[in-house]
């Protein structure tokens, strides 16, 4: 089956998490899914996981605003299960 449309429309369905705590790398995945599709990740329980890590490397991207930092930790899980603060 061809696909219908480019692969770039495609990768806008994707979802990533954000366990990398390398920057190039977390900036790849945004550059490609973009910050609205991140949300936090840490491997948690496992030997890489550190949730405190991972918050820490989210807020230190500074070539993202504050909003799409903050979206990252939270608001952007939330969209993606479908749901919302309340």
């Amino acid at each position: 089956m061809a696909i219908t449309e480019s692969p770039e429309k495609y990768l806008e369905r994707f979802w990533l998490d954000s366990v990398s705590y390398y920057d190039p790398a977390m900036m790849a995945g945004i550059a490609c899914v973009g910050a609205h599709h991140i949300v936090l990740g840490s491997d948690a329980p496992f030997a890489v996981g550190d949730l405190g890590r991972s918050v820490a490397s989210i807020r230190g991207l500074t070539l993202l605003s504050e909003g799409e930092r903050e979206a990252i930790l939270g608001p952007n899980a939330l969209e993606w299960l479908g749901s919302s603060a309340s």
